[in-house]
C-alpha cells in the first residue's frame, strides 16, 4: 500500500456494459452484474527502456498476473505482463529496433526484436506489425517460439503458437522473452454460482430446455434431443464449423 497513491494514473474506472450496445440491445449473451473493476494500463508497446519489478499483482481484466515496474530513467511507474520466474527486485530491459545489431542478454522479461531472439526460446506479447504493440500470446501460461528466421533484417520469423498455428511475422516486431505466469488459471474451481456472478457471468441455459419459440432445439415431450445437428439460437451450425479466417500473416 506504500505505492498506491503514486501510480493511480495507471488505472481508470470501467463502465458496465452488461453485454449491451448503445441501443440497450443484448449483443453479448450471459453477461451482467459483477464487481466493480479498475482497468490497468499495460505497456504493450514497450515504451519504457528499463524498469525494476516492484511487485507482482492480480489483474481482474486478464488471466495472467501483471508486474508493477519502476522506470529509473523517467522516474515513473508502469505495468507489464508478468512472465513466470520474474521476481521482485529484478531489472528488465526493453530493446528497440535501434538496438537490433547490438549484443543482448536473453533473460526472462526482456523485450527485443524477433531478429535478436534465438530459436526455440519461449516468447509472449508479440507484435504483428511494427510499433503497433503486442497482440499475440497474452493469456495465462501461454507462450510461443520461433521455428526459423530469414537471414535479412527485412525478412520474417515463423512463430509457432500454442494452438499449433504458424504465423509469419516481420523480424523487426518486438516480443518479450518467457512464458506467462499463472499457468493453472484454467484449473480454478469457482465453488459456487455466486463467484461466477461476481465475475460478470450470468447463467447459461441449454437450448433443449427451452420452448420452440426460444431456440431451434426447444420443445418436444420429455427430454427430446432436438432431432437435428447442434445449432445456435439463429440456426447456424455450431460444432465443427471454422470460426477463424485465414489471414495474410499465416504461414
Amino acid at each position: 500500500m506504500l505505492f498506491s497513491k503514486k501510480y493511480n494514473y495507471l488505472k481508470k474506472g470501467l463502465n458496465k456494459k452488461s453485454g449491451k450496445n448503445f441501443r440497450g440491445k443484448i449483443t453479448v449473451y450471459h453477461k451482467g452484474g459483477g464487481n466493480k473493476n479498475l482497468y490497468r494500463f499495460i505497456d504493450f508497446k514497450h515504451k519504457n527502456k528499463q524498469g525494476k519489478v516492484i511487485k507482482i499483482q492480480y489483474d481482474p481484466n486478464r488471466s495472467c498476473f501483471i508486474a508493477l515496474m519502476f522506470n529509473f530513467i523517467e522516474n515513473k511507474y508502469y505495468y507489464i505482463l508478468a512472465p513466470q520466474n520474474l521476481k521482485v527486485g529484478d531489472t528488465v530491459y526493453n530493446y528497440s529496433i535501434n538496438d537490433i545489431l547490438k549484443n543482448k542478454d536473453i533473460k526472462v522479461g526482456y523485450s527485443m526484436p524477433l531478429y535478436n531472439i534465438p530459436l526455440n526460446v519461449p516468447i509472449h506479447n508479440i507484435e504483428l506489425k511494427q510499433n503497433k504493440g503486442g497482440s499475440l500470446v497474452r493469456s495465462a501460461g501461454n507462450s510461443a517460439f520461433i521455428l526459423k528466421k530469414d537471414s535479412e533484417i527485412n525478412g520474417f520469423a515463423y512463430v509457432k503458437l500454442s494452438n499449433l498455428r504458424i504465423k509469419k511475422i516481420p523480424l523487426v516486431c518486438i516480443a518479450t522473452i518467457g512464458k506467462l505466469s499463472n499457468p493453472y488459471h484454467s484449473l480454478v474451481n469457482l465453488r459456487k454460482a455466486g463467484m461466477s456472478r461476481n465475475l460478470n457471468k450470468r447463467p447459461v441455459v441449454r437450448g433443449v430446455a427451452m420452448n420452440p419459440i426460444d431456440h431451434p432445439h426447444g420443445g418436444g415431450e420429455g427430454k427430446a434431443s432436438g432431432g437435428r445437428v447442434s445449432v445456435t439460437p439463429w440456426g447456424l451450425i455450431t460444432k465443427g464449423r471454422k470460426t477463424v479466417k485465414n489471414k495474410k500473416h499465416e504461414y
